[in-house]
């Protein structure tokens, strides 16, 4: 197993980006790394381009898209179509944190999260932090992916701008569900948010000031929007000095 996190960098331009303001996405990616090291016994690679320069190791690649949702799927898909895709891996986001051993989420040629409640199931049902991609299936995942970037081209101007790295994994994906699905002709496990992936808490951001503890981990805790710039310190009150990033 290998772990993989997306990133180069681009100038912000959708609101999100402009409100989050400086954030240190490489420092970030130290500490992503840093987790899996500790939680997983694996390494962690960020998916990049020829020229970008980071303090963690890298496979890079040739890519062409100038937008960064767009971008998002073509570096994923050249790793797929690549030999350094040689393992199961999982692909997270730079701004999350692991916790646990991801090896038994690898259930079916792609491992997605999802929200199974009513409220999300016309509208973003799908969170797109993290995929499980088993290494056997690489030829249907490039073709599903080569898919995903041909559908991602055609969004409007809006979703572009944010959003079109999940959209387009969605509609071929529909209708999501929480455990195993055959979808654009691959096995599908939804893995049900609560059970993954949990955006750190006010709460905990609160302990974390206070000198104590976040609460008992999920395998992933996410920082989502704001929330990025508690992950040092959140980072800090957990591994501490046994994961140095």
């Amino acid at each position: 197993m290998k772990a993989v996190s997306p990133y180069r960098p681009f100038a912000p331009e959708s609101p999100a980006h402009l409100k989050l303001g400086a954030f240190d996405w490489p420092a970030a990616l130290t500490m992503l790394r840093a987790s899996v090291r500790e939680s997983c016994q694996c390494e962690t690679f960020a998916l990049t381009d020829r020229a970008t320069q980071l303090p963690v190791p890298a496979h890079r690649y040739d890519t062409h898209e100038p937008r960064l949702m767009l971008w998002l799927l073509e570096v994923c898909l050249r790793y797929l179509e690549s030999s350094d895709f040689d393992e199961d891996t999982v692909m997270l986001s730079p701004d999350v944190l692991v916790f646990d051993d991801l090896r038994p989420w690898f259930r079916a040629d792609l491992g997605v999260i999802v929200r199974v409640a009513k409220k999300f199931a016309d509208k973003k049902p799908l969170l797109n932090g993290v995929q499980f991609w088993r290494v056997e299936a690489q030829d249907r995942l490039v073709a599903f992916y080569r898919a995903v970037l041909a559908l991602a081209r055609t969004l409007p101007e809006s979703e572009i701008c944010w959003g079109a790295d999940t959209e387009p994994i969605r509609r071929l994906l529909h209708p999501l569900q929480a455990g195993p699905m055959e979808r654009a002709g691959l096995s599908v496990f939804g893995i049900r948010r609560m059970q993954m992936f949990v955006t750190v808490s006010s709460v905990d951001i609160a302990n974390i000031r206070a000198g104590g503890r976040p609460s008992p981990l999920t395998p992933i805790i996410d920082f989502k929007y704001l929330r990025k710039h508690h992950m040092r310190d959140y980072f800090n009150a957990t591994l501490g000095e046994r994961a140095t990033a």
